[in-house]
């Protein structure tokens, strides 16, 4: 019989023609034709033969015949060799028969019958006795060790093919092994040398390892030397399209063709995304995962409709958090591209055992599949699980994948359920179950065989099988065999099984090959943090269908342990799921170290259930149940759980609930047990419920106290976020003429409410009336620091309780005992502006806030609201409308659409849909009604002591004149003012807020409620609020005491002895012109002391002026350091200043032997005052002034303060007018015109201490003056006209050289006219 170098080439003899391309049937090795092998199952498209040819040619060269074959994983290298195998011994066989010698042909046909491919497996494990020889006892009958020769060497002997499937996975030592087999089919052992057949083959198989470019696949560079000594080398594509087109329609001849197109055509497009040097898909598509879609289909044609999920769960899978996004982004897009799509859901039914029709067999079903049950066995499991929707798809999926005999692989991270998914499929199914742990230290022994002695046969060593090899070849059990955690294992482990999945045979280490039966199921956590796991390689990972398994959505999850933990309260359960659900993001992140699982969920509802009675904080027990392993990360936790609101207490049990539900069943008029059940149904997240408690104690608990439920249920449902209905419940628990029974005893009569709801928290005021005392009242939410007392619009209001239970805090109006301020005083005057400015449109509310005295306390009966004046003035308040009874005169009232005026002299009636009230005050012995103007026009109501107005004519005849002569004393008052921080504000105090670049805005504080102060803007010009703007306050109880002060400070016997201290300091201080006068000094420290009382307080934002006249508050009685001279302010204390640090002041103590200091800016304030001089503030007043008059002057027009807060430069310009103030210095500099055109005119002044005037023309004059004639400017906006006032002698000195500029760029007159002190009127 020829030998194999002797044999002629493969050729195809027969074709059959395909779909698209034609198909080999017969072969022939030279004159020798065989039928095309049926197994392994080939399809023999054009480029298989061609392939096949070529690695044949290599095979049948008479000494270097050695053959490397390369491809990416799935392209069928071993499977083509094993064919080729099976090719060349049908070959043999065939040409057995056809030998006329007996003896030869018998020879012949057995060399041909026991011809074998021999598959080894390469991987890190594997050991140099595994290719060579093995120690042993006993084992050739003799008792003495021996040595047995490899499965590797027993086939070269033999003359067999040996296939050193993906050999650049193991080292070099064990390479080296090779080299004399590969070069001369001869090996050196321990105690002789072996010869191979020269029929004998040595094929290598390998993948492109990482250090090629594409780091899918593991191995190692092989050297040089090594590889050069297979000579042959054969490299295995990707199929064209039109053949892959072949293979894939023979294994689903039954399967669209267009569904067979698209699949074909994205994985071309991904392959060739994964060919470029940039592309960004990790692996490619391989024919096997193609092969694997396409099987499915054919068995399983319903699921068409579910292509998409087909192609990620068998031929490609990606981890968003391992691959970048843009290659699922990839991916995805071409899924797009090709129409692979999923088109529609189906609902499964719970799994169930039929019977075949017309047999007794039985089988498990779960959706569309159907799958025999086994015999069962000792490894059945008993697992249960619940049968949700998501556990019914995976079981389905998984069971399809047994009844097609793929490998399984099932990834998700630790928890999510996986085993338990396996187990109960087992379960199901009646099939043993072998779970086998992988770690770092399994090695493939543990696996499959071991090394033994006496275990198979008494007194040898043999191969033993271990219960993994055995449950993988049972022929007569059913088995699903797991490897668990399996990427724990060292790579080289996992890959020794790539042939087995491949080719489901197992070759045993004595060269028998025996059958895979059992199902091979693998479990993987993620190759990312915080699993610490090995990479898998592609081509390891492609033999299997791969199944995500996530966790559960979060309603199956709650019905899963609800029906687990059936003691369990559903809501609490609920409340676990979720509170770990929200955890999850936080894992997915990097955040936390270890994934939140179902394992922490039932390990919180266990312990939970320990002490079912007893309420226990949410988010304590979702953090101790899931074990933060560090501060960051329990405070993260905690944070998210926070959050989402769970920062409350539950009851793991609903029996524990229920109790003390029956408690309260029985006595459903304890109020205190109806709140104590509705509190713990809101604490543990039942709102509902709780809601349901109160409603039901509304008609049950005591006349008088339904208010507290009503206030509870508003709580709870301002926390749901339904403000409008919480407002709703407000009012229908204090509606006008409710009878309200408070905590500490007293009732009150409800008049009048209002309710407000801001970001989730609610507000209420209501005027009330003491049922006991008749005093008015107002109940309001308890604030955190409630004031002792509110200064009203109506009077003094005292705390009479501060219900912390319920939050709410009850104030009284005494009876008066005070007399009211004389008419001309300032608090007076304030006190008719606050009850002439605050207008209220709902009548029963400006009833209730009348000031008492002179009104009698509001009364109440049968809904209608009444109080009195002595005047005789009774005002009514219906439900419906109002009435105002004037004494002598008659009645006005509204009601039905219609204000009624019934006189003396007969009356008027105006159509009045809504209600036309808007106000109502009494100012100089007259009551105001102020309506609406149409209705004030129309009614003409008026009589002695009354009249009424429409709200134009109110504002303009009452509210202005009052403004008018009250808004310059309180601006006068402004330097007494103290920071808003430290004064709780009431009706009558003077707000004033400074605006930078647009000077002062006074307000009025009108009313105070239940929502705070009420503020009017007294200021000419309005302006918008700047929440951030600093405020200060004077209370209106001091108003009349700052303007005291004020008075004292300007009378003229004060200001001659400060002028004097001025005097002397520009001499002595400041010029050093004249010595020191020590008596003089301390005359002048006692006068100036007496002064004390007159000082204007120095804030935070104080701007100090060179010469400015300070005195100690703290220094009563003791003169020695009273008064302080200010010489000039200077960033830090060094000599020079230093930038950046502190402002200080400089200066000199009066009567002091060495008077010169230093003090810190930041310490005067509440320590020193400033006292005022007149005419110190000339310049502020002006500007201030023509900063409000410019901005209604329709010109444009800058401001700007630049420079350091201690000594600012203030910059105003408009038109050609400009104007530069720097107030530490007191210079100031009026510039007019323009100096380049001969027009212009500069006035520029140095206050003290020098006090002089240096005027510029526009033609080169320059003039000084010794004084600063510059009394006043002023912008009147009627003739758009500005108008600047100087001394009369600077103004007649100065004829023939200052000359009026006229008309500015801007149409703006300018004029100059002599100062008087009454102003001038143009």
């Amino acid at each position: 019989m020829p030998g194999l170098s002797s044999l002629g080439p493969l050729k195809v003899t027969a074709w059959r023609s395909g779909s698209r391309v034609p198909v080999a049937t017969d072969l022939a090795i030279g004159e020798t034709r065989i039928p095309a092998p049926a197994e392994p199952f080939i399809v023999l498209v054009p480029s298989t033969i061609s392939s096949l040819q070529q690695m044949w040619d290599a095979l049948r060269m008479p000494s270097r015949n050695n053959l490397l074959v390369t491809g990416e994983s799935g392209s069928g290298k071993t499977t083509l060799v094993r064919y080729l195998g099976e090719v060349y011994r049908q070959a043999l066989l065939v040409m057995a028969a056809g030998l006329h010698d007996s003896r030869a042909a018998a020879h012949a046909a057995e060399r041909a019958g026991s011809f074998q491919t021999r598959i080894l497996t390469f991987h890190e494990n594997l050991r140099r006795s595994d290719i060579t020889e093995r120690r042993h006892y006993g084992e050739t009958g003799e008792e003495k060790t021996g040595w047995t020769m490899s499965d590797v060497m027993d086939g070269m002997v033999a003359g067999d093919w040996n296939v050193l499937s993906e050999i650049n996975r193991t080292g070099e030592d064990v390479q080296a092994e090779f080299n004399e087999p590969l070069e001369n089919k001869a090996k050196s052992l321990h105690q002789r040398v072996i010869r191979g057949h020269p029929d004998s083959r040595f094929i290598a198989t390998v993948n492109p390892q990482k250090s090629e470019g594409r780091g899918i696949y593991e191995g190692k560079v092989m050297s040089g030397e090594f590889v050069n000594r297979f000579t042959n080398k054969v490299h295995l594509g990707f199929l064209p399209p039109d053949e892959e087109f072949e293979v894939l329609k023979n294994y689903g001849p039954g399967v669209d063709d267009t569904i067979l197109d698209r699949l074909i055509a994205v994985a071309n497009d991904i392959r060739r995304d994964y060919a470029e040097e940039h592309g960004v898909v990790p692996f490619p598509v391989t024919t096997r995962g193609l092969i694997r879609v396409i099987r499915h289909l054919a068995r399983f044609p319903e699921d068409g409709s579910l292509l998409r999920s087909l192609f990620w769960r068998k031929a490609y899978w990606l981890d968003d958090r391992i691959h970048p996004p843009i290659a699922r982004k990839l991916v995805l897009d071409l899924l797009d591209l090709h129409d692979i799509v999923d088109t529609g859901t189906r609902q499964r039914e719970h799994s169930r055992v039929v019977r075949e029709e017309g047999g007794n067999a039985r089988r498990l079903r779960i959706g569309s599949v159907a799958y025999p049950l086994g015999p069962g066995g000792p490894y059945v499991p008993d697992t249960e699980i619940e049968e949700v929707p998501q556990n019914l798809a995976d079981l389905e999926w998984i069971l399809k994948d047994i009844a097609l005999g793929e490998n399984i692989l099932l990834i998700g991270e630790a928890g999510v359920g996986k085993n338990k998914i396996e187990s109960y499929l087992a379960h199901l199914l009646n099939y043993n179950l072998l779970v086998i742990g992988m770690s770092g230290e399994t090695r493939v022994s543990d696996l499959l065989t071991y090394r033994s002695f006496g275990e198979d046969e008494a007194g040898k060593t043999g191969d033993t099988a271990t219960l993994g090899l055995r449950a993988l070849t049972d022929p007569d059990h059913g088995w699903i065999i797991v490897l668990d955690e399996a990427n724990k294992a060292q790579p080289g482990v996992l890959v020794s099984f790539n042939d087995l999945l491949q080719d489901r045979s197992v070759r045993l280490p004595g060269g028998s090959e025996v059958s895979v039966r059992a199902s091979i199921c693998v479990n993987i956590n993620p190759n990312r943090p915080p699993y610490e796991v090995n990479d898998f390689s592609f081509e390891f990972m492609d033999r299997f269908s791969i199944h995500t398994i996530v966790h559960l959505p979060p309603g199956e999850a709650v019905e899963v342990l609800k029906r687990k933990y059936p003691g369990a309260d559903p809501d609490f359960v609920s409340d676990v799921v979720q509170g770990y659900y929200i955890l999850h993001p936080l894992y997915s992140s990097g955040m936390l170290f270890e994934p939140v699982t179902m394992r922490n969920e039932e390990a919180a509802i266990e312990r939970g259930l320990q002490y079912a009675s007893r309420a226990v904080n949410l988010v304590d027990l979702l953090c101790s149940c899931y074990g933060p392993r560090d501060g960051r990360e329990l405070h993260a936790v905690q944070a998210a759980l926070m959050a989402a609101g769970y920062d409350r207490n539950v009851l793991a049990a609903s029996a524990a609930l229920e109790r003390f539900r029956i408690s309260w069943d029985q006595e459903k008029g304890d109020e205190e047990k109806g709140i104590a059940l509705a509190g713990t149904y809101q604490a543990i997240g039942k709102p509902l419920a709780a809601i349901e408690v109160l409603r039901e104690m509304i008609s049950r608990i005591p006349c008088g106290r339904d208010w507290v439920c009503h206030l509870r249920i508003a709580e709870i449902l301002l926390e749901c976020g339904r403000d409008t209905n919480a407002c709703d419940e407000i009012k229908a628990g204090f509606s006008p003429g409710t009878l309200l029974l408070m905590d500490h005893g007293d009732e009150y009569r409800v008049l009048d409410l209002e309710v407000r709801v801001s970001q989730g928290r609610h507000g209420f005021s209501a005027e009330a009336v003491n049922r006991r005392t008749g005093c008015p009242a107002l109940i309001i939410n308890l604030p955190s620091s409630p004031a002792p007392s509110l200064h009203r619009s109506a009077g003094e209001y005292g705390l009479v309780a501060s219900d912390q239970k319920h939050t709410l805090a009850v104030y009284e109006m005494p009876p008066p005992e005070t007399t009211a301020p004389a008419s001309s005083s300032l608090a007076m005057i304030v006190s008719e502006m606050v009850q002439a400015c605050w207008c209220c449109q709902e009548f029963v509310r400006t009833l209730c806030r009348l000031p008492s005295p002179p009104w009698t306390s509001p009364s109440y009966r049968e809904g209608v609201v009444s109080r009195e004046h002595p005047a005789g003035f009774r005002l009514v308040a219906t439900p419906d409308g109002w009435a105002i009874h004037i004494p002598g005169e008659g009645v006005v009232r509204w009601k039905s659409g219609t204000c009624v005026w019934s006189g003396r002299e007969g009356g008027t009636q105006v159509p009045c849909a809504s209600d036309p009230f808007r106000g109502l005050a009494y100012h100089e012995e007259t009551l105001f009604l102020i309506l609406e103007d149409s209705c004030a026009a129309a009614s003409g109501i008026r009589g002695a002591g009354f009249t009424s107005l429409g709200t134009g004519s109110y504002e303009s005849d009452i509210l202005a004149p009052l403004m008018r002569t009250a808004y310059p004393r309180l601006e006068d008052l402004f330097v007494y003012a103290r920071p808003r921080s430290t004064i709780r504000l009431g009706s009558g105090d003077i707000l004033y807020t400074l605006r930078p670049g647009k000077g002062i805005q006074i307000g009025l504080v009108v009313e105070v409620d239940g929502f705070g102060p009420v503020i009017m803007d007294l200021s000419p010009s309005e302006g918008d609020q700047d929440p951030l703007a600093e405020q200060l306050v004077i209370p209106f109880c001091l108003l009349d005491a700052c303007e005291e002060r004020r008075r004292q400070a300007l009378l003229p016997e004060t200001q001659e002895h400060l002028q004097a201290l001025r005097r002397y300091a520009a001499y002595v201080f400041l010029s050093a012109a004249k010595p020191r006068d020590m008596v003089a000094e301390a005359k002048m420290s006692t006068i100036i002391g007496e002064f004390l009382e007159y000082a204007e307080p120095i804030g935070r934002g104080t701007q100090l002026s060179r010469g400015d006249i300070l005195v100690c508050q703290s220094a009563r009685g003791d003169l020695s350091r009273s008064v302080f001279i200010v010489r000039f302010l200077q960033e830090g204390s060094s000599s020079g200043g230093l930038k950046g640090t502190p402002p200080v002041v400089r200066g000199f103590w009066l009567g002091q032997p060495n008077p010169v200091a230093t003090l810190e800016l930041a310490s005067l304030s509440g320590r020193f005052g400033r006292l005022k001089v007149i005419d110190d503030d000339r310049y502020d007043r002006i500007l201030s002034h023509l900063i409000a008059s410019f901005q209604e002057s329709g010109h444009p027009w800058q401001y700007a303060r630049t420079g350091p807060a201690h000594d600012p430069l203030v910059r105003l310009e408009i038109s050609n007018l400009s104007l530069e103030y720097r107030p530490m210095e007191r210079l100031f500099s009026f510039a007019v015109g323009r100096k380049d055109e001969g027009s212009g005119l500069v006035i520029n002044q140095a206050g003290y201490p020098a006090g002089t005037t240096l005027l510029h023309t526009g033609d080169g004059r320059e003039v000084r003056w010794q004084s600063l004639p510059i009394s006043d400017i002023r912008y009147y906006k009627e003739q758009d006209t500005l108008v600047i006032s100087l001394e009369n002698d600077f103004l007649s000195a100065m004829n023939g050289i200052l000359m009026e500029p006229g008309v500015g760029s801007s149409g703006m007159e300018v004029r100059f006219i002599p100062w008087s002190p009454a102003g001038e009127k143009i």
